[in-house]
């Protein structure tokens, strides 16, 4: 090869190269501020906001959970308190009957 078809190949090469990091530029810059604003909806989630965010929405369901375990305990209690009237209740019904 010549000097000129050198010079011909190299200039193609580094202009080749340019436009190949004018476009990883443009598109770290675009992939960037996608990335940031994907990351800042997700943080917006994770915090509490007056019930709209996923955090309120979990933590309103751990609340709920708690309740309704409390009210399980109680009802259980009660039941347990009503199984053994019922039993008594048995109980007095054979002794007089049984008789």
């Amino acid at each position: 090869m010549t000097v000129g078809e050198w010079q011909s190949v190299i200039s193609l090469v580094i202009g080749v190269a340019a436009v190949a990091g004018v476009v990883f530029t443009v598109l770290r810059f675009y992939i960037k501020a996608f990335a940031k604003q994907e990351l800042e909806e997700i943080k917006h989630e994770l915090k509490p906001n007056s019930g709209s965010s996923l955090k309120d929405q979990v933590t309103r369901l751990e609340d709920n959970h708690r309740r309704l375990e409390k009210e399980n305990v109680e009802i259980n209690k009660k039941l347990d308190k009503l199984d053994n009237r019922i039993e008594k209740m048995f109980e007095v019904i054979l002794k007089h009957f049984g008789e």
